[in-house]
């Protein structure tokens, strides 16, 4: 998100982590739930940023979402 701050974009990742939670899919007659983990990375946060850098630290975090049992968000500067 251009010009946002970490609690802005944070807030979106969650609305759309629970718009995607409350998604329910028949899987051949059985009903699953579908989760979302997600990673953001804030610009300000890297020493020198680049795309490849910021890249880096979202995926760091997205990882780091997944490990801590998914469905969930993590912030790069939270890290």
């Amino acid at each position: 998100l251009l010009d946002s701050s970490e609690q802005p974009a944070a807030e979106a990742a969650e609305r759309l982590r629970g718009c995607v939670n409350a998604v329910r899919v028949d899987a051949c007659g059985q009903v699953i739930g579908v989760s979302v983990s997600g990673g953001l990375c804030r610009a300000s946060h890297l020493a020198e940023c680049t795309p490849q850098r910021a890249y880096a630290a979202a995926d760091a975090a997205l990882y780091l979402a997944k490990g801590a049992g998914r469905d969930r968000i993590v912030v790069y500067g939270d890290v």
